[in-house]
């Protein structure tokens, strides 16, 4: 996620004073951006009615006409491969990995050998269940942006009780499809088409996550509320500390928290502050927030193993359809509700504390509830992950018509100079 993205001027729907307005409950201090503990400015902007109807007006907008001004993001995908132990000497030789072959590539890319890290943390290998014990970890670069990185693992099976394998890691939303075409070509040129294709048709998806950002929805006026029977578990953050709760900032649905070791791998949807979260990783940026737009993104982790169901790169456009389960209350009328109810649900959006006080808030509120439209996020996850499906399974074939995009966008430069 990079500044730009908060570019209050590329939103038609944000309306800079309210915007302002908003930026002014951050509590910045010490090179740190957060909501803090104090409720009162909060629950003022949440019982202002021109307030309310700003919000209401944003999320009915982005959630029931999304095509108007939502793009899908696709924030994370992981994969593991079977292999064999002619690949990894393939990969780990001198020509290997850390070699690469073509001027292009090269300058769009660098390759690392570095430590394995904390990966293996959670290895459950014994002598009736062999699994991959990673050995050695590569770290793709980008040459434009060193920060941006494309993890590849490998075990080779030389640990006690471990198989042979790969395992990749990366954000596509860091990268263009150029880049994304450069990597994914070496790792063919490195294995051969043919064996590639091979490896690559039947990898596992392990993770993948998608999201939507909201751009001026502000965090704090996000009160979630799942059907009945659906989702049950939460957990909100940042966490009480010395017995003090601040007002979240992020809320989990369908996951009990890191004590919860039996879902600390579980499907997931994140509904958090976007703004916050970028200047946590950049705080250099801290001195221009209140020219910057407020965000709120909703993202759903998918573990498909987690979910009973197998989702390999061959099928990735048929992953399941799961954004739409975030349900929220329409912030239309919060300027009704109770101090003392806001002052609580600032502090505490755990789905058992909102069904709590769901009499009380139908009472003043009314019941309207909003998610996204799923036909259009349906057709826009299956094309999304297509496209990307297709970046990896044909990476040269992708390389080569980006050159020809590129080269077509220059001739048209020219031309129109020229007629000048």
């Amino acid at each position: 996620m990079n500044s730009n993205k908060f570019d209050t001027s590329q939103y038609p729907l944000i309306e800079t004073k309210l915007n302002q307005v908003l930026l002014s409950l951050y509590n910045i201090d010490n090179n740190k951006v957060e909501y803090g503990t104090d409720t009162t400015k909060f629950v003022e902007k949440m019982r202002n009615v021109r307030m309310c109807k700003y919000q209401s007006k944003l999320l009915n907008s982005y959630l029931t006409q999304p095509k108007d001004y939502l793009t899908l993001i696709l924030d994370k995908l992981d994969f593991t491969a079977k292999v064999t132990s002619t690949d990894i000497n393939k990969l780990l030789s001198d020509k290997g990995l850390t070699h690469i072959r073509t001027k292009n590539v090269k300058n769009t890319i660098s390759v690392k050998k570095v430590s394995v890290g904390k990966v293996n943390k959670s290895f459950r290998g014994n002598k009736d269940n062999y699994r991959p014990w990673y050995t050695h970890k590569f770290e793709i670069a980008l040459v434009d942006d060193p920060t941006i990185k494309f993890l590849l693992y490998i075990s080779d099976g030389s640990t006690k009780h471990s198989t042979i394998g790969l395992r990749v890691s990366y954000n596509p939303s860091q990268f263009n499809d150029s880049q994304l075409c450069a990597i994914f070509s070496h790792l063919d040129s490195v294995l051969s088409n043919r064996r590639y294709k091979q490896i690559m048709n039947k990898a596992n998806v392990t993770r993948i996550d998608l999201a939507v950002d909201l751009p001026g929805v502000f965090t704090a006026f996000l009160l979630c509320l799942p059907e009945h029977g659906g989702v049950r578990n939460s957990v909100c953050y940042p966490l009480s500390e010395e017995c003090i709760r601040k007002i979240v900032e992020t809320i989990y649905l369908g996951w009990a928290g890191k004590n919860d070791k039996s879902k600390n791998r579980c499907s997931k949807a994140r509904i958090y502050d976007a703004l916050t979260n970028y200047l946590k990783n950049n705080p250099e940026s801290i001195e221009l927030i209140y020219n910057m737009a407020i965000m709120t993104r909703i993202e759903y982790e998918l573990i498909p193993y987690q979910s009973n169901c197998k989702l390999t790169i061959e099928v990735l456009e048929k992953c399941a359809v799961k954004l739409d389960e975030v349900i929220v209350i329409d912030p239309i009328n919060f300027h009704k509700l109770p101090i003392d109810l806001l002052n609580g649900v600032l502090k505490n959006k755990n789905i058992s504390h909102i069904r709590k006080n769901k009499s009380d808030i139908k009472k003043a509120h009314g019941s309207k509830k909003l998610s996204l439209k799923t036909g259009w996020l349906a057709i826009q996850q299956a094309r999304l992950l297509k496209h990307h499906k297709k970046i990896i399974m044909s990476p040269k074939n992708c390389q080569k018509a980006s050159k020809v995009n590129i080269t077509c966008e220059n001739l048209a430069v020219v031309v129109s100079n020229k007629m000048l």
